[in-house]
């Protein structure tokens, strides 16, 4: 039998880490029976993780790196700019899904967790910033995006990614939106027609 190498091992920790948040909850799993679930001791899980905070962040960037890797798989087959910002949106609302499900398993318990509120936010941040950025540079270098300048890209690719963020946050943490993925689209939409 083969030995596990660290990546396999981290793998099996996140999966049977969402798997207690989602049945127990964040704050009612502890490191032990994240330990116990992957057959291992305490201290091998803190070789791997220093706190259940790094394991539940590393599953929020688990999540993110797909969405950006799916993001850019659709992508890459659109010539046009408006059709590469609309399917950043499309999959943005399908898969955001996944780490909507991911949040609301601990919502209650993570909304009044500021640190990992501003972690993820960062997370998905390093992500998309620059996502949009690249959408946004062809689509003006295309001439298809009339709107903004070269040299207003950054601040555009920030302000939509921090609008984009905060309708996921409401619906996440405040569940102030029932239908946070048609909004989604719709804002999509509306960016679309103003940059054009």
């Amino acid at each position: 039998m083969s030995k596990l190498t660290d990546l396999e091992i981290k793998e099996s920790i996140i999966e049977a880490a969402s798997k207690l948040f989602a049945q127990y909850g964040y704050n009612k799993t502890t490191m032990e029976d994240i330990a116990k679930a992957v057959h291992k001791g305490k201290s091998t899980l803190y070789y791997y993780y220093k706190s259940k905070e790094d394991v539940i962040l590393d599953i929020f960037n688990k999540e993110a790196i797909s969405i950006s890797q799916k993001i850019e798989s659709s992508i890459k087959n659109n010539v046009s700019a408006y059709e590469r910002f609309y399917t950043y949106f499309q999959v943005i609302s399908t898969e955001g899904q996944k780490v909507a499900n991911l949040y609301n398993m601990c919502r209650l318990e993570l909304k009044e967790n500021y640190i990992i509120q501003s972690k993820f936010k960062e997370i998905y941040d390093d992500k998309h910033i620059c996502m949009l950025r690249e959408i946004l540079t062809y689509g003006v270098q295309r001439r298809e995006f009339l709107s903004i300048s070269l040299e207003e890209v950054d601040s555009v690719a920030m302000l939509i990614d921090k609008i984009v963020l905060n309708l996921v946050i409401l619906e996440l943490i405040e569940k102030q939106n029932t239908d946070w993925q048609k909004s989604l689209l719709m804002l999509g939409n509306l960016l679309n027609r103003g940059l054009r």
